[in-house]
Order: C-alpha cells, then sequence, then structure tokens
C-alpha cells in the first residue's frame, strides 16, 4: 500500500513545502509530490532523509501504518559547496508557552516556528532555555551536531504534543465525568460510528487495492499470454539455422520472463489471499466491534437506570443538608480543584525533572566513556608524538652531520682550483724556461754555423790565391826552363840587342835562381799540400764536428720539442683536469646545496608537523580540559536536580499526608 499524507497535515504545511520548494530545492511542491516522494523511501520508519541541489532535508513525522498522521518537523541543512559553515533551519510547531507573533509573516506561521541553526549545527536560539542551556561541542563533525541539535528541539516538539493529549484527555474526562450517562452513551455511539466509518473506509480502500491488483494481474495475465504466443512463434521460425543462436538467446529470455511472470502470478496470488484474510479480518473487527458496542450500550442504559433511581432517592436525602453545606461544598470545591492543579503541577514537574535527571545522567556516562577515549587517545598521540620528536631529532644529528662533511668537501673542492693553478703557473714556467734555452742554443749554434762558413770562406780564398800563386809561379819556371836552352842560339845577336842581355842575369844566377825558384816551388808545393791537407782535416774534423755538434742540437731540439709537447700535453691535460674539476666541484657543489637546501627544506616540513602536531596536542588537551570541567558542571548541576527533586518529594508527601487528613477527617465524613 501506498503512503499517504492526511489533508489536515498537508493544509498545516502546504505554504512551508512550497516556499522551501521555491527556495532550497525541496524535490515536491505539491501533495501528490509529497506523497510520492515519502512512497519512494520503503519501510516504516519515521524519519525520511533527502538530497536535493545544494541542501539536506530532514522529515520527522507520526505515522500509523501507512498514513502520515502529522509532520513533526522538517530539517534543512546547506551543504559544504552551498555554506561552508553549514547554517539551516529547524520548521516545527510554535512553543506553546513562548507565543511568538513576529513570525505570523513567516510561511506557516504562527502555527509553526523556523529556528534557525547557525556554525555547523553547534549554535541555535530556543524559546525554552532549560532544553538547551549550553554548546554542545563533543562531536567534530557537524553532520553530528546538527543530529543532535534536530533531535532536542524535536524532542521539545514531542513533549507538548504529549502535553497537549494529556490536557485534552483530562478535559475529555472531567467533560465525561460531569456528563450523564445518556450523554455518555451518545458519545460513545458517535465514537463507534466514527470507528465503523474508519473501518469502512478503510475496507473500502482495501478493496479499491483488490481492484487493482486484479487489472495489474489481469495485464500480467495478458503480458504472459502475448510471451507465450511469441514464444511459439519464435520455435515456428526457428528453422533458419543463421538466427539460431540469436533465437536461443530470445527464447532462454522469454522463458527466464515467463519465470518471472509467474512468480509475479504467485505473489499476486498470496497479496489476494492476504487481502482475503485483512478483509475478513477488518469484517470480524467490524462485528466484534458492534457486538461490544451494543452489550456496553446495554450496560450503560441499566447503569443509567440505577443511577436516577439512586439520584431521585439521594435528592430526597440531601435536598435538606443542600442549603446548609452548600458555602462548605463550595470551599472544598475550591480546595481541591487547586490540590489537584498543584498536585498535577508537582507531578508534572518531577516527570520534567526525572526525565533530565535520566537525560543527564546519560550524557554524563557517554561523556566519561569519551572522556576516557579521548585520554586514552591523546596518551597514544602524546606517546607517537615523542617517538616522532626522538626519531626528528635524529635525522636533525645525520643531517647536521651530513652537512659537516659537505662542508669538509666544499673546501677540499675548493682548494684543489688553488693547487692546480698553481700547478699550471709552474708548468708554464718550466715551459718558458725551455723555450729559452732551446732558443738561446738554436741562436748559439746559428752563430758557430756562421763563424765556421766565414772560416772556410776565408780559408777557400787563401787557398785559391796561392793556387793562383803556384799557378803563376810554374809558368814563370816554365818559361825560364824555355828560355835556359835557347841563350846559347842567341850569342850572336847579343851586340845586336846589347840591351835585352843585360837584361838576363848570368847562369849562375839563373841556375840559383832556379833552384832557389824551384825550392820555393817545391816547398810552396808542399806548405799548399800541408795546408790542403790541414784543411782538409780541419773542414773534415770541422764537418764532423758541426754534424755531431748539429745532430746533438737536433737531438737536443727534438728533446726539447718533445719535451715542449709533454708539457703542452700536460698543459692541456692539466687544463682538462682543471675544467673537469671545475666542472666536477660545481656540479657537486650544486648537487651539496641542493640537498642542503632539500634537507632544510625537510627540516622545516618536519618542524611546521611537529609544530602542527603539538598545537593538535594543545587543543586536544584544551578539549580534554574543557570536557572535564563540562563533565563537572554537569555533576553540579545534577547533585542540584537531585537536592530540588529530594526537596520536591519531600514536599509532595507532606501535602499528599495533609490531604489525606483533609480527605480522611471527621469533616469530610459529614
Amino acid at each position: 500500500m501506498s503512503v499517504k499524507l492526511a489533508s489536515d497535515c498537508w493544509a498545516r504545511w502546504e505554504t512551508v513545502i512550497r516556499h522551501i520548494a521555491a527556495n532550497y530545492t525541496f524535490p515536491a511542491s505539491t501533495e501528490d509530490g509529497l506523497n510520492v516522494f515519502l512512497h519512494m523511501n520503503p519501510g516504516s520508519a519515521s524519519t525520511f532523509r533527502a538530497s536535493s541541489g545544494g541542501y539536506k532535508f530532514v522529515i520527522d513525522v507520526t505515522r500509523r501504518g501507512n498514513r502520515i498522521i502529522d509532520i513533526v518537523a522538517i530539517t534543512i541543512t546547506a551543504k559544504q559547496k552551498q555554506d561552508p559553515r553549514c547554517n539551516g533551519y529547524i520548521i516545527t510547531r510554535a512553543c506553546d508557552i513562548h507565543p511568538n507573533e513576529s513570525e505570523e509573516e513567516l510561511p506557516g506561521g504562527p502555527e509553526l516556528r523556523w529556528i534557525q541553526v547557525t556554525s555547523g549545527g553547534e549554535c541555535y536560539r530556543h524559546c525554552c532555555d532549560k532544553e538547551s542551556n549550553a554548546l554542545d561541542r563533543a562531536h567534530a563533525k557537524p553532520r553530528l551536531s546538527w543530529e543532535t541539535t534536530r533531535l532536542r528541539i524535536i524532542q521539545k516538539a514531542y513533549e507538548q504534543e504529549v502535553l497537549a493529549l494529556q490536557r485534552k484527555n483530562k478535559k475529555k474526562t472531567k467533560k465525561n465525568a460531569t456528563q450523564d450517562a445518556g450523554f455518555e452513551a451518545e458519545v460513545l455511539r458517535q465514537d463507534a460510528e466514527k470507528e465503523i466509518e474508519a473501518l469502512r473506509r478503510l475496507l473500502e480502500e482495501v478493496s479499491g487495492e483488490l481492484e487493482k491488483e486484479k487489472e495489474s494481474r489481469k495485464k500480467w495475465k495478458d503480458a504472459a499470454r502475448k510471451k507465450a504466443n511469441d514464444i511459439d512463434a519464435i520455435d515456428l521460425t526457428s528453422e533458419d539455422e543463421s538466427s539460431t543462436p540469436k533465437l536461443e538467446k530470445e527464447i532462454a529470455s522469454l522463458k527466464e520472463e515467463n519465470r518471472l511472470l509467474k512468480e509475479d502470478k504467485r505473489l499476486l496470488q498470496e497479496d489476494k489471499q492476504r487481502s482475503a484474510k485483512l478483509l475478513q479480518a477488518v469484517q470480524d473487527n467490524s462485528r466484534r466491534s458492534n457486538g461490544e458496542f451494543e452489550k456496553r450500550l446495554r450496560d450503560l442504559r441499566k447503569a443509567n437506570d440505577e443511577l436516577q433511581e439512586g439520584h431521585l432517592a439521594d435528592k430526597k436525602n440531601l435536598q435538606a443538608l443542600q442549603n446548609t453545606n452548600i458555602a462548605l461544598r463550595d470551599r472544598v470545591k475550591h480546595l481541591e480543584e487547586k490540590n489537584t492543579e498543584a498536585s498535577s503541577d508537582n507531578l508534572q514537574e518531577i516527570k520534567e525533572m526525572s526525565t533530565e535527571l535520566k537525560i543527564l545522567e546519560n550524557n554524563i556516562q557517554i561523556l566519561k566513556a569519551n572522556h576516557t577515549h579521548d585520554k586514552e587517545e591523546l596518551l597514544a598521540e602524546v606517546e607517537h608524538l615523542k617517538a616522532d620528536n626522538s626519531r626528528l631529532q635524529n635525522a636533525k644529528k645525520s643531517v647536521d652531520q651530513y652537512a659537516n662533511s659537505l662542508k669538509e668537501k666544499l673546501q677540499t673542492f675548493e682548494k684543489q682550483p688553488n693547487h692546480a693553478s698553481q700547478t699550471i703557473k709552474k708548468l708554464e714556467e718550466d715551459l718558458q724556461l725551455k723555450n729559452d734555452h732551446s732558443r738561446r742554443t738554436e741562436e748559439a749554434l746559428e752563430g758557430k754555423l756562421r763563424e765556421a762558413q766565414a772560416i772556410n770562406r776565408k780559408q777557400a780564398i787563401e787557398m785559391i790565391g796561392m793556387r793562383k800563386t803556384i799557378r803563376d809561379k810554374d809558368e814563370c819556371i816554365t818559361q825560364l826552363q824555355q828560355r835556359t836552352p835557347n841563350d846559347c842560339n842567341n850569342a850572336n845577336s847579343q851586340h845586336q840587342q846589347p840591351i835585352m842581355f843585360s837584361q838576363y842575369p848570368s847562369e849562375f844566377a839563373l841556375s840559383r835562381d832556379l833552384e832557389v825558384q824551384r825550392n820555393n816551388a817545391r816547398r810552396a808545393e808542399n806548405r799548399a799540400d800541408r795546408l790542403q791537407h790541414e784543411l782538409d782535416n780541419m773542414s773534415m774534423r770541422h764537418d764532423r764536428d758541426n754534424s755531431i755538434r748539429v745532430q746533438e742540437l737536433s737531438k737536443r731540439c727534438d728533446e726539447h720539442t718533445a719535451e715542449i709537447a709533454n708539457l703542452t700535453s700536460e698543459l692541456e691535460a692539466a687544463k682538462w683536469k682543471l675544467m673537469e674539476s671545475e666542472e666536477n666541484l660545481s656540479d657537486k657543489t650544486l648537487k651539496a646545496t641542493l640537498e642542503v637546501q632539500n634537507i632544510k627544506r625537510e627540516m622545516q616540513e618536519l618542524e611546521k608537523k611537529y609544530a602542527e602536531k603539538v598545537a593538535a596536542t594543545a587543543s586536544m588537551e584544551r578539549r580534554f580540559h574543557d570536557k572535564d570541567a563540562y563533565t563537572e558542571n554537569l555533576e553540579t548541576k545534577l547533585e542540584e536536580l537531585r537536592g530540588t527533586m529530594e526537596n520536591v518529594l519531600g514536599q509532595v508527601s507532606v501535602h499528599q499526608g495533609r490531604k489525606r487528613c483533609r480527605t480522611e477527617g471527621p469533616d469530610f465524613q459529614l
């Protein structure tokens, strides 16, 4: 059966539901829409929850079966994305003790009241402060705070409903006590007629539902018949081999649907049987109620006759005492009314105080349990923080040691470029010295070569001169030798040539000169030979010495060139090594700085986390102290309530004793 809302309930909540549907995206804005929304939530619970847009809704109702008698409260809570503070409203019945005429402008007023709740369900203002005299900060989540606030306000609404029903019942009992039996019978008859009418309406509803079930069962039968025909048609056309797997799947699905239809049919038959049983039970209940009503009516008529007879007899007996005791009866009646009102008020206060006492005791137990749990969590958190602190200290020490080692490496890396530059400078100085020495050696070698070439040229010139002199002397000797045999042939011509004869020496002189010339020529030849030999020896020795010296110089030049090449290669290697060392040093320095920065950043993050944990520990300690203070405050209030209840119970016992004395004394008997 579908859930249905009472008409008087919709009449009272219509404006509110239309307002929240227009402004707060409530999922229903009409009576049918609200019935559909309530029907979508199966079960027999009295709290419905929904979420739409940026708001969450909670509807608390009072119900009898599938009929919603009344809506107790509607709670509207904003989600986190809609409102970071999660504010909202709780709409419930207005307080009977503190009416507020200014709320007539709000939807549903003045019968309904909008109670604003802020700070995530922690802060609200209710007219009855005794129900909420302090903020409850035991819940860290807004949802739990909202749930606690909603239950508190709804509890107050339920209390006012109960008090209103008690007052109504009290008035009804007083009215029934003062009326006569005939009127009571009439009232009972009217109540019985109302119950019979309600049973008839219920019977009509059940009959309508049975008709609907019959129609639905007929529809299911038609659908099953249609599916069976489809299955037969599929069996007839199953000869096509290409569509055989597809048809087999369809046949299996249709068989499954047929099985489901049979199951639904069985369920419908069971529902029909239950409906028939329910109808039979309703009819039996109606017959039973009619029989009880007739029996009660007969008893009441009989009691009415007896009361009328007793009334006539008492009227005769009390007619004489009526005039004398009228003032006393008025006074006693007035006192009884005052006593009943005082006793009812005292009993009501005692009940309220007992409920408050139970609530406070439950809250104290809950707070003690939360206190022990929070204390254990706090101690565990403190131990965890101590372990984290020790681990952080050890990590800090290791980081300091690593930083010191990095500093030492950095210092060594900084010293390496200076040492490499000094080595390079020394190598450059050695290279410069060797270059100067090789240049001086080459200059000396070139000077020696020039001197040797000059000596060779001088000796060659001297040899040319000596050879020319020797050749001239040889020519002279040959001329003299040619002239000597011709002296005799030319004797006849001496007279003819006296001058020419006088020009030539004598034969002795000539022979002597010739001998001298020969000796000179011989000595000159010997000397020339000796000089030529010496010159040859000198040139050979000079050439040999020069070749040796040139070989030595070339060897030394090659050695110097090799040394220069080695020094150059060493210099290049040193430069490359220096560049590599500088690059490595820069890379290592950069890595070291990055590592130091990362370590510093990690240390800062760890310090920040440690500070956050310390702050969380401090906040937990503050909450712990706040809960202790709140628990102590509740205990003191509990002691005060116990004392107040003891005083009230003492006063009630005294009042009951006095009342017993008044009602059981001689004045009451008279």
